[in-house]
């Protein structure tokens, strides 16, 4: 009876958990969100996807879901990325994250580093590829691809290297399905079905991972 109502009581503690963060993200009251259009909720098509096709590179069993369509050149998505990784040390099973490629054509290497991230075998190198990237962006297109797979622990170099000298399917998809949302910039962060109008500022990332400073 006991273990029965401790899980009971998990569970509505989780449901009420992601309607605080679904308030806070879409704005407060119904007639807010609809005052700022921005920030919408996902159809369940476009959800499904997007947490299907995205790449984990977080606790997949975590409560919330947050996916962010990311440019590994991209000074923003740097700065997001690090504030992300900062709460999930302190959280480290409140949110499962993954990324979705929408490499900007301006920036001349990103879509080669996303094939360079893509390649990284297994969810521990990845993690440790998407890290890299991102601390050593300004090294992106200076530093060898081998480089950065040799720091993200890639054991097989060769077949890595064959890998990146391919252009990754999966970052074109992520790409034309971002062009279908309309997104222009990144980073653009989808949570639990909700899309941002903007990067979370720090309150909402405290929301989102059940961090609330006094």
């Amino acid at each position: 009876m006991g273990k029965r109502f401790d899980i009971a009581t998990n569970a509505v503690l989780g449901i009420a958990a992601l309607l605080v963060i679904a308030k806070t993200l879409l704005g407060g009251s119904g007639s807010e969100a609809q005052a700022t259009p921005s920030r919408q909720r996902l159809s369940s098509k476009d959800w499904s996807y997007a947490s299907a096709k995205s790449v984990k590179v977080g606790d997949t069993t975590a409560l919330v879901r947050m996916i962010v369509f990311t440019d590994f050149e991209c000074p923003f998505c740097k700065a997001l990325h690090e504030r992300i990784v900062e709460r999930i040390q302190k959280q480290p099973q409140r949110v499962a994250l993954a990324v979705l490629h929408f490499p900007i054509s301006s920036h001349r290497f990103a879509k080669q580093a996303a094939t360079v991230f893509e390649c990284a075998e297994g969810a521990d190198v990845k993690g440790k590829m998407i890290n890299i990237l991102y601390a050593k962006q300004d090294s992106i297109g200076l530093l060898s691809w081998l480089e950065f797979g040799k720091r993200a622990g890639v054991r097989d170099s060769l077949a890595f290297e064959r890998c990146i000298s391919a252009e990754s399917p999966l970052v074109n998809d992520h790409l034309r399905f971002g062009q279908a949302l309309g997104i222009t910039a990144t980073p653009t962060v989808l949570v639990d079905g909700i899309r941002l109008g903007g990067p979370p500022t720090d309150s909402q990332l405290d929301s989102i991972f059940g961090i609330f400073k006094r």
